[in-house]
């Protein structure tokens, strides 16, 4: 089920090439992915090769791998060989997918299947001699590759464009903390579909969908800036878009979403007067401005989000990644022990930088 479960995820994920951001040089895009792909599945052969001949020389000799008198080097060259050629697509997609806003990725589960199929097609009697290579490539190609894509698109983000967004604004004619109890309720909560957000002291209150893909609807609360104690009203902005694995999605892409879009803002609409007993106008679109900014910036990658970092975590964060490349240097020369201490270190000061709050 799991097999059928991640096959799926990889077909969705090549459809969605197509709800891409158009803006890219379509040519340029293609050629930077064959051409990954093509560097990729010579590296990855060049380790398949060493790994077959390693294997057969076993099998040959019937020995043990500790029994090899140099079994600590051949080790650590498998290892170094398998990091960096897990590293490479990763490497390759971050220098090469176009930069800003609404980037392109180049997502490194394309050049992993492209990569499968050149070695499939070209090598395949020259793999599978000594050992079957082919299936444990095809693991990696779907299991790889989705890790693969997942940490770039942590790092990049996802493309985004406001055209892609619909927003819309209401004006309510009641005092916020009567909205806010509202919209924070379980039964609007259930209806919607959307959770609250955590906020700091004195930031608008803020609801979305609890999803990471598909159709995401996000609502912001704040008071009118023209009440007065007599006349309180509030703003109830919204932001709808369709979020797919690399960027948000056109609105054309899906034409149920469009649907779906005005569906909520009829609904929120009448919720609200029938629950408040109060008129519910529509409101400026200029309204919805600071939502959408958030909408954005939520997308972004955490390369962008390191410059907005205290020195401290930044500090932390490049130690971090040179106590991992550090390590290759023991593994190097098959101090394996040293070399797992010190990936390890960097490891959980890496995870130390992302994960606490």
């Amino acid at each position: 089920m799991e097999q059928y479960r991640t096959m799926s995820t990889i077909i969705e994920k090549i459809k969605s090439l197509r709800n891409q951001p158009a803006d890219y040089p379509g040519l340029v895009w293609v050629i930077l992915v064959f051409f990954g792909s093509a560097i990729n599945a010579l590296a990855i052969k060049h380790v398949a090769d060493y790994v077959s001949f390693i294997y057969s020389y076993l099998q040959e000799t019937n020995i043990g791998f500790t029994s090899l008198a140099n079994w600590q080097e051949v080790l650590a060259i498998i290892l170094l060989g398998g990091i960096a050629t897990f590293l490479l697509p990763i490497g390759y997609s971050l220098l090469y997918s176009s930069s800003g806003s609404d980037r392109k990725l180049i997502p490194p589960l394309y050049m992993q299947v492209i990569s499968f199929g050149l070695l499939a097609f070209f090598f395949y009697n020259h793999i599978v001699r000594n050992f079957p290579v082919l299936y444990v490539l095809f693991f990696y190609v779907t299991v790889g590759g989705l890790s693969q894509d997942s940490i770039v698109t942590f790092a990049l983000g996802k493309s985004v464009s406001s055209d892609h967004l619909i927003q819309h604004s209401f004006l309510v004619s009641a005092n916020i903390e009567k909205v806010r109890e509202l919209v924070t309720s379980k039964q609007f909560q259930r209806l919607y579909e959307v959770k609250p957000l955590k906020t700091e002291k004195g930031e608008t209150i803020k609801l979305r969908t609890d999803g990471r893909r598909g159709f995401i609807l996000t609502l912001e609360l704040r008071e009118e800036e023209l009440s007065t104690k007599k006349t309180k009203r509030t703003i109830l902005n919204m932001v709808a878009y369709n979020l797919g694995y690399y960027s948000i999605n056109a609105i054309e892409a899906n034409a149920d979403f469009s649907e779906w879009a005005a569906f909520r803002i009829d609904g929120l609409r009448n919720y609200l007067s029938r629950h408040l007993s109060v008129e519910v106008k529509d409101a400026s679109i200029e309204n919805v401005v600071f939502l959408r900014e958030y909408v954005m910036d939520d997308m972004a990658g955490y390369i962008s989000r390191f410059q907005e970092m205290a020195t401290r975590r930044q500090v932390l964060l490049l130690v971090s990644f040179a106590l991992i490349a550090i390590s290759a240097i023991p593994f190097a020369f098959a101090q394996l022990e040293v070399g797992f201490v010190v990936l390890l270190g960097g490891i959980a000061l890496l995870a130390e930088v992302l994960f606490r709050e």
